[in-house]
Order: C-alpha cells, then sequence, then structure tokens
C-alpha cells in the first residue's frame, strides 16, 4: 500500500558508546481498507452460531458488539454503516530506539 510519511524525531548521544532516538511517523493512506469496514455492514450476530463453532462464536459476538464502550447515541444494530468510504486511513507510530556502538576505535 502506498503511504505519505511526515515525521520527526530527536537523538541524544548518551556516552560515546550509546544513543536514545525518539521517533515519531504519522502515515497517511490511500484507501481505506486498512481496517477493513469502509463500505461493509454490521453482521447479524446471530449468523455467528450458523457459521462458526460454539467458542469462536461467542469470541466473535464479544468482538462484533462493543457498544459498552460507545456512547449510547452511537449503538449499532444490523446493517449500519461500519465506516466512512470518504476518508481514507492513517496511523501512527512512536519509536524509542537505544542504540550500542561496538568496535570503535578511539584516536
Amino acid at each position: 500500500q502506498f503511504n505519505i510519511a511526515a515525521g520527526a524525531g530527536l537523538r541524544y548521544q548518551l556516552n560515546p558508546s550509546f544513543t536514545a532516538r525518539l521517533e515519531f511517523v504519522h502515515r497517511i493512506l490511500t484507501t481505506d481498507y486498512l481496517d477493513d469496514v469502509s463500505n461493509e455492514k454490521y453482521i447479524d450476530p446471530l449468523l455467528f452460531n450458523t457459521y462458526l463453532s460454539p467458542n469462536r462464536a461467542a469470541i466473535a459476538q464479544q468482538l462484533a458488539d462493543r457498544r459498552n464502550e460507545l456512547p449510547p447515541s452511537e449503538i449499532s444494530t444490523p446493517n449500519d454503516q461500519r465506516g466512512d468510504p470518504k476518508d481514507n486511513d492513517a496511523f501512527f507510530t512512536i519509536q524509542l530506539k537505544i542504540s550500542m556502538t561496538l568496535g570503535r576505535q578511539r584516536r
């Protein structure tokens, strides 16, 4: 997937052998399918029992119905739109790196 990356970072020399770096990168994608919900609809939870084993159906129902994490005004029903196909996906990463230089000759 083609993406546009924009970021910044800091580098700090702890001593001659150790360096610490902190990097922040925001990636803007040219697709809306990273999370696989762009044009998808919510499935009827009763169908999980039809197509999955009882153990997997229970897990699927827990993951599909996360209403307790949402405000009451945002509760979904079967066939509601899951995503917004008008907006592409994006994500960011933050990395902390510690590096050690081996075998450096002192002059």
